[in-house]
């Protein structure tokens, strides 16, 4: 496992350490990797990091490199529109759908599928991270730089 992470672009003194930062999983602060802890404790894995600037001589930060470990599906049966596909998938070349003004599209998650989870990824909607309302709140309460949330429709 990596426990040193090279930063390559401006330095520190142009462009701060955030908090958070995405980069083929998250990179989190200590204040993050507590709240997650506090909600699904022991559920998801944090490795420590150390960050250097890019040369690799000077230490400049430090933090987790997280993973989150729930997948899960908690697409709504019925409500997406598209609908989803045999396979579970929001079907995105269904025939009945090919003319539809996509404006109108949606992503529904059911709220009785997610209950008792803050963190997960849905299997059937790649590329999300997904956090339950109560911990999107905490750690936007908490002020961390670097965060973006998007809520999505539930039902």
């Amino acid at each position: 496992m990596p426990t040193k992470l090279l930063r390559k672009g401006p330095g520190i003194k142009r462009a701060k350490l955030l908090d958070v930062n995405r980069w083929r999983g998250f990179l989190v602060c200590q204040t993050f990797k507590d709240i997650v802890e506090e909600f699904e404790p022991g559920v998801h894995q944090f490795f420590p990091m150390e960050y250097y600037d890019s040369k690799g001589e000077k230490k400049i930060g430090e933090g987790y490199w997280m993973i989150i470990c729930q997948r899960l599906d908690t697409l709504h049966d019925t409500l997406c529109i598209p609908p989803r596909n045999e396979r579970g998938f929001i079907d995105d070349f269904n025939e009945e759908y090919a003319d539809r003004d996509k404006s109108l599209d949606r992503v529904v998650f059911s709220k009785e599928k997610a209950a008792g989870y803050h963190m997960w990824h849905d299997k059937f909607y790649p590329g999300a991270n997904l956090f339950s309302n109560e911990l999107a709140e905490r750690l936007i309460g908490a002020g961390l730089t670097g965060l973006y949330a998007k809520k999505y429709k539930e039902a």
